[in-house]
């Protein structure tokens, strides 16, 4: 039977993700762009997002954090549902939870136990071991590791290599909301909120406001 899926999005990840759209035949594709004139994507048509309208499950290939959010929640006011969009070759066991939006690329691993939240990001090679929670709007870049017992709060951005220590059952390693993890870093302690952290071991770039605006906690 052949079945939908509506991808927001024209950029970079857009186009990085189009193996994986592509190797599943029995899917029609429709890309949405913000653009009233998007016109053309890599051989696909792109219709203006003003057209969608809920027919077809969606997710949001935009990397940017906030601009996802706002995407993903003007689809679902047109009444769409969110769908999930997994590589062939990534590796997400039985007793993972995947929520609704995510992308998982080429080789990624999600191990028993994690629980991935909604229109998270995960990258081509990154690891999310067991018992691992993923907050919403995450984006996790290639290479990205993140050791058992770690909680990853909404919107944080774990950079390209970086590696997060495991925690224990009792006192997960916590990334804060908002938080960016840059590429390479080693992560070896709680990351506060909004803050940016680099280096082995990581260590505190700024604090507070990462320049974005995410919508406030639930």
């Amino acid at each position: 039977m052949v079945s939908a899926l509506a991808i927001a999005g024209t950029g970079g990840f857009a186009r990085q993700i189009l193996p994986i759209i592509e190797e599943q035949p029995q899917t029609v594709h429709r890309f949405y762009d913000e653009r009233s004139d998007a016109g053309d994507f890599s051989g696909y048509p792109a219709f203006p997002l003003a057209e969608y309208d809920g027919g077809a499950p969606f997710v949001v290939a935009i990397g940017d954090r906030a601009v996802r959010h706002a995407m993903a929640q003007r689809m679902r006011d047109a009444g769409g549902d969110a769908g999930t969009l997994i590589a062939a070759t990534a590796r997400v066991a039985r007793l993972a939870s995947i929520g609704h939006g995510a992308i998982i690329c080429d080789f990624a691993v999600i191990e028993p136990y994690a629980e991935i939240g909604e229109h998270v990001h995960a990258n081509v090679r990154s690891f999310i071991a067991h018992e691992c929670s993923i907050g919403d709007f995450v984006t996790l870049a290639p290479g990205a590791i993140c050791n058992g017992n770690v909680r990853i709060e909404d919107f944080a951005y774990i950079g390209a290599g970086a590696v997060i220590r495991q925690g224990t059952p009792t006192k997960p390693l916590t990334i804060g909301r908002g938080a960016i993890i840059g590429m390479g870093a080693v992560v070896t302690r709680d990351v506060p909120p909004g803050a940016t952290v680099v280096g082995n071991p990581a260590r505190t770039r700024t604090t507070g406001a990462t320049g974005q605006s995410f919508p406030p906690s639930s």
